[in-house]
């Protein structure tokens, strides 16, 4: 408490008070509304690790009522099992030898258990907490995180050894006899007393583990589960949800007992929405509940494929299927699910068949082995300077910035505390930046004169000295509150400075471009992607895929390389690129890796659901597009690409403002975002504004733009400019005819202009001396 009042740097402070993370923020009211800004500060580095703002309605009289929505959030997403300290603790430790962890290092380990559910993963977390508790015999949270494990061994088969819930159930009991009151042991015990099928015994072990912590996501999601499966599904879905409140960066196992639930209820559809949410791809159950849903629904290719992935991962599954679900379900629903599961072409055993014996199975967020101090470029946001009484308002415009800087993982962002003790601080930019340790600085000022406000804000880049980027924002605040100008302006400077086209990644990839592909760090990776996206030829397409390939098969775990990778594959199927007829089943397999590496990647997720639309996969498409873009909405790179893909799929108004939306918060955005209001346009017969964007396109080397003037002109009877783009048009590709509805197909599929472009294409002249094979 007594550095409430402390504007000091977090970094000393926290040394002071010996923690490495430090919490800070701020509250700030207008009229009724309240903005609470928190952050997590690593204090070795000053980085700010984390951070979210939220906004609520205000009174007095409803403070406490504030305090318990907010408190528990905050709480949940920075601490339990799931958050982001146990996270990047984790993920730390996975480079150290099992037997190297100290029986501490050995419980952060197992966590990562929780989002990469692999025999692997089990096989080694179980090895390092069988080592830990040798070591530490009276370490409660050790025998209680083994006995989750064991407990697991005997639920999905994974490296079965002789009686699993025996020694679940004896670890578990060591954790409660050695710490009474932990929530860890008592969530042990309910799981272990849950496989035993006793009920009451489960029942009141999860009542305690849940009143000792009600703050911990995972243990009220497992227990919620096992609620249902024990057969109280209202209260155990009811315990899921609050888990899924608490920690918006829960892993996807959560989501499981939302999609039994639906499935029971005969809501195969939505059953099926909710799997789409779990992307677990390594984990059979995830393939085993949507093969289920997929059957019911008579979807047979979908099912097909469930079951080719279900098989993959479990060879021997229709001679176990019935005695694993035996172990979770009552009997009635265990019959639904086999019969979704036959539906799906699976031949299951009745139930008197004889399941076959199971056999043992053998059994990284950033996982480059560096942490994002080591690898990162530093960027700083300076107090801006203010006057007229507007304190109150550049303060909170400069953490706002923050704020959005620190939701690009390729930066690394100096913690606003840090920042801040330099407000009213003489010195240049250079000499205040090498202070913080930050290559780039954002500062500026802010004046006010009667309702209007001057927002003035700079780049720079403190080792060279050169203003990299400077704009002058003009409001009037009679027209708008201070929160919406704060929004607005913030929100502009973030995309302009950090997305893919922004100024610094355009200094940051020219920095990298010097270094060999061995020294390149996950940043610099996703810069070298970038720079191809400038110019995208299939020359350039060909030399980065390969490289790419290489840098895997030096280290598979960088989720930033699969997912660049995976884009590759996307680009080489919807541009034409050396075309493979695997490039979508690769692309779906390296953007599946790199979001199971890093669940918060928004890049991999973009590329994930890129590939589901190609592979026109639109009911997964959907969800993965919505939680990309709500991971960063200041990326417009992200909105502007899932945007477009959305009025692809025929939701022109929605989509199109999403793309213009992009446009406006970054007006360096790059030419292909205005094909958004050109389909938007072109759907609606506006030919002359679609005309206007196809102008504006500026992607030399590819035919789309030249398709779209020439259709346009087609329609609008202008045969001069429609045989002139179609001799643009055959020059970059002369045997388009041959393959134009495909062409246009692979993008046009749901959008209902694959018919209007080829009967403009025609009215264009292309089809009378050029015939279209492949069914025009």
């Amino acid at each position: 408490m007594r550095f409430a009042k402390d504007s000091g740097d977090v970094r000393a402070i926290g040394k002071e008070l010996g923690a490495r993370y430090v919490m800070n923020g701020s509250l700030r009211q207008v009229g009724t509304r309240l903005r609470v800004a928190v952050q997590l500060v690593d204090q070795t580095t000053g980085e700010q690790v984390w951070a979210e703002t939220y906004e609520r309605a205000f009174s007095a009289e409803a403070v406490f009522e504030l305090q318990d929505d907010l408190v528990p959030r905050i709480v949940a997403t920075v601490g339990d099992a799931h958050g982001i300290l146990p996270h990047n603790m984790s993920e730390s430790l996975r480079s150290k030898a099992i037997d190297q962890l100290s029986p501490y290092e050995a419980v952060l380990r197992s966590f990562a258990y929780g989002y990469r559910y692999t025999p692997e993963e089990h096989a080694a977390i179980r090895s390092g907490l069988e080592q830990a508790v040798q070591k530490a015999p009276s370490f409660a949270d050790a025998w209680a995180m083994l006995s989750l494990v064991y407990a697991d061994e005997y639920a999905s088969g994974s490296n079965v050894q002789p009686d699993s819930l025996g020694r679940a159930l004896r670890s578990a009991r060591r954790a409660v006899d050695a710490a009474p009151s932990s929530a860890m042991a008592h969530n042990a015990l309910a799981r272990a007393l849950f496989f035993r099928k006793e009920f009451e015994a489960f029942r009141a072990a999860a009542e305690r583990s849940i009143a000792l912590n009600p703050l911990n996501s995972p243990t009220l999601a497992s227990l919620g589960t096992m609620m249902a499966g024990a057969g109280d599904w209202e209260g155990g879905c009811a315990q899921v949800e609050r888990a899924l409140q608490l920690n918006p960066r829960h892993p996807g196992w959560y989501w499981f007992v939302l999609l039994y639930h639906a499935y029971r209820k005969g809501d195969y559809q939505g059953a099926l929405s909710i799997g789409l949410k779990i992307n677990l791809p390594d984990f059979f159950a995830t393939h085993e509940a949507m093969a289920a849903a997929y059957g019911q629904l008579g979807q047979g290719a979908e099912a097909e494929r469930s079951v080719g992935d279900l098989l993959r991962l479990k060879p021997d599954y229709t001679a176990w299927a019935r005695e694993r679900l035996e172990k979770w379900f009552e009997p009635e629903f265990v019959e639904h699910l086999l019969e979704g599961l036959r539906k799906a072409g699976l031949e299951i055993a009745g139930e008197d068949g004889a399941p076959a014996p199971i056999s043992a199975r053998a059994g990284t967020s950033k996982s480059s082995g560096k942490t994002r101090a080591q690898e990162a470029f530093w960027v700083a946001v300076l107090p801006f300077k203010s006057s007229g009484g507007i304190e109150s308002f550049a303060d909170g415009l400069g953490e706002d910035i923050t704020t959005g800087l620190s939701r690009f993982p390729y930066l690394s962002v100096v913690a606003r505390a840090a920042a801040a003790r330099l407000k009213g601080r003489a010195g240049d930019e250079r000499t205040l930046g090498a202070e913080l340790g930050a290559r780039y600085v954002v500062e500026g000022s802010i004046r006010k004169q009667g309702s209007a406000i001057r927002v003035s804000a700079r780049l720079i880049d403190t080792e060279t000295g050169a203003q990299l980027w400077a704009e002058t924002y003009d409001r009037d605040l009679e027209v708008s509150n201070i929160f919406t100008v704060q929004d607005d302006i913030a929100a502009r400077i973030v995309a302009t400075v950090a997305d893919s086209y922004g100024v610094l990644v355009n200094s940051m990839a020219a920095v990298a471009a010097a270094k060999d592909d061995v020294d390149l760090t996950a940043a610099e990776w996703q810069f070298q992607y970038f720079a191809y996206r400038q110019q995208i030829t299939p020359a350039n397409h060909a030399v980065l895929k390969k490289r790419l390939e290489v840098a895997l098969e030096r280290d598979k775990t960088r989720a930033e390389i699969w997912s660049c990778l995976a884009q590759m594959y996307v680009d080489a199927y919807a541009f034409g690129f050396q075309a493979d007829p695997n490039d979508l089943d690769r692309a779906l397999e390296a953007a599946r890796r790199g979001v199971e590496f890093d669940r918060t990647n928004q890049f991999g997720l973009v590329s994930l659901a890129q590939t589901y639309f190609f592979r026109q996969d639109l009911a997964a498409f959907r969800p993965a597009a919505e939680r990309a873009m709500a991971l960063n909405p200041l990326n417009t790179d992200a909105l502007g690409i899932l945007g477009l893909l959305i009025v692809h799929t025929g939701e022109f108004e929605r989509g199109g403002a999403i793309v213009r939306h992009a446009m406006e918060l970054n007006p360096d955005h790059a030419g292909w975002m205005h094909f958004g209001p050109i389909w938007e346009h072109f759907h609606k017969h506006e030919y002359e504004r679609a005309l206007d964007h196809a102008n504006r396109v500026d992607i030399p080397g590819l035919f789309w733009p030249y398709l779209v003037v020439a259709a346009v002109n087609g329609h609008l009877g202008r045969r001069t400019e429609a045989e002139a783009a179609v001799r643009d048009l055959l020059a970059i590709d002369p045997e388009f005819a041959a393959h134009a509805r495909s062409n246009i197909a692979s993008w046009h599929f749901a959008s209902g202009l694959l018919e209007p472009l080829l009967d403009g294409l025609r009215k264009a002249g292309l089809s009378a001396d050029h015939r279209f094979s492949d069914g025009v």
